[in-house]
């Protein structure tokens, strides 16, 4: 993903929220040269059933493993018998959480660890080929959410397949250090060939996959092709802006121009995947994506449906306007749970003030579906309401530096 301005944790808002509805669908019936070996033998030799989660925690033996979640090694081999397995064999990490701060000046390298670290993204597995990770599931239409990154280092240029079904293209995992320049830092002073810019996080992809064919094989590569293309346009331009690009080197190129550093992303270096989750796909009261969205049968709130009609018409003032007169209705059950999903479909697209309140408002929503706590959309969209918010504080911490 090529960031032509200072990116932000926000931006995460903006990735969940366009596969919140449906986008990025694919069909695991699609192409699967080189995979069928890896069939099981019958449908019955799956050890899945349908209805079930299954959440993956990526790392070294003895590792820091989440709660509830079953550890994956890099050595952890498919078997038909298990249901789930690496295809090849790859390198686990761990990150190294000793580090000292790069500068007073800086956004405080401890700030982004602290936002991100748990059990989950402190250690993961990376390959600078692929990795490629096999999961035996009835068919039907599930939710996958794969987790990349590297909290010690920015991860570039990412693409995620699902049975050779591209799902996601040139994603960065990285988190800057200061909102107009970049520094270089050192998480461990006795190794000074560990030198990087901007930080490492940790970003979800959320994928909507329908199983066709009692299983999926997710690969998580890489393709720089448009990185290289961008940064040779902009190293032959005298541009107005000094244009940087961290190399996989841990140097750097960069153009200097007459005003504030901007960053153009970076090449592919490896792939590094802390965790990946399965489940069926929630049933969302709003389903489709901007432009083509539908409310189900069950969605009377006229605001609400006018919002919805409002934002396909690409009018998102005027679907703020619905949304807001919407709070004043005294709404339950899925016809909330559809004003806090309007909501945060708006929230990505509408200026920081709107953002603010839109958010506030959508986690009291959610906070007040009692009937519905287990709901696996409104679970799916409180991790989605955190992960905004968290942007939300970046934003205000920035300000600082």
């Amino acid at each position: 993903m090529i960031v032509m301005s200072t990116i932000r944790s926000l931006s995460i808002l903006l990735i969940v929220l366009s596969m919140l509805t449906g986008s990025n669908t694919i069909s695991s019936g699609g192409s699967t040269s080189g995979q069928d070996e890896l069939l099981p033998t019958t449908v019955a030799d799956q050890p899945t059933r349908e209805g079930e989660s299954f959440n993956f925690d990526f790392g070294p033996r003895g590792g820091h493993v989440k709660d509830g979640w079953t550890e994956v090694q890099g050595t952890t081999s498919y078997e038909p018998g298990r249901g789930y397995g690496m295809v090849d064999p790859t390198e686990d990490f761990t990150v190294n959480n000793r580090f000292s701060e790069p500068s007073p000046y800086v956004l405080q390298r401890s700030w982004v660890y602290e936002e991100y670290a748990d059990n989950l993204t402190m250690d993961g597995v990376r390959s600078q080929e692929k990795v490629s990770f096999r999961l035996d599931l009835p068919n039907g239409t599930y939710r996958l959410i794969v987790w990349i990154g590297d909290l010690e280092k920015g991860v570039y240029s990412i693409n995620i397949s699902v049975n050779d079904e591209w799902m996601v293209e040139e994603a960065d995992a990285f988190h800057t250090v200061h909102r107009n320049m970049y520094f270089e830092y050192n998480p461990n002073p006795r190794d000074p060939d560990l030198t990087y810019l901007n930080y490492g996080m940790a970003v979800p992809y959320y994928l909507k996959v329908n199983v066709t064919r009692g299983y999926v094989v997710v690969n998580v590569t890489g393709n720089d092709t448009a990185y290289w293309d961008l940064l040779a346009d902009e190293l032959a331009k005298d541009p107005a802006y000094s244009y940087l690009s961290l190399m996989s080197t841990g140097n750097y190129k960069y153009s200097q121009g007459t005003g504030p550093w901007r960053y153009i992303g970076g090449p592919f270096t490896n792939a590094s995947v802390l965790g990946l989750s399965a489940y069926p796909f929630p049933d969302f009261p709003i389903d489709g994506e901007r432009g083509s969205l539908e409310a189900d049968g069950d969605i009377i709130d006229p605001d609400i449906l006018e919002g919805i009609a409002a934002v396909n018409n690409d009018d998102l003032p005027g679907g703020f306007e619905h949304w807001k007169t919407s709070l004043d209705h005294e709404l339950t059950g899925r016809n909330m749970l559809a004003r806090a999903q309007l909501g945060m479909i708006l929230a990505g697209s509408l200026g920081l003030d709107r953002e603010i309140e839109i958010l506030d408002r959508v986690e009291e929503d959610l906070d007040s579906l009692n009937d519905m706590r287990g709901d696996p959309a409104v679970l799916e969209l409180k991790t989605q309401i955190k992960q905004a918010i968290r942007g939300l504080t970046y934003e205000f911490e920035r300000v600082l530096y």
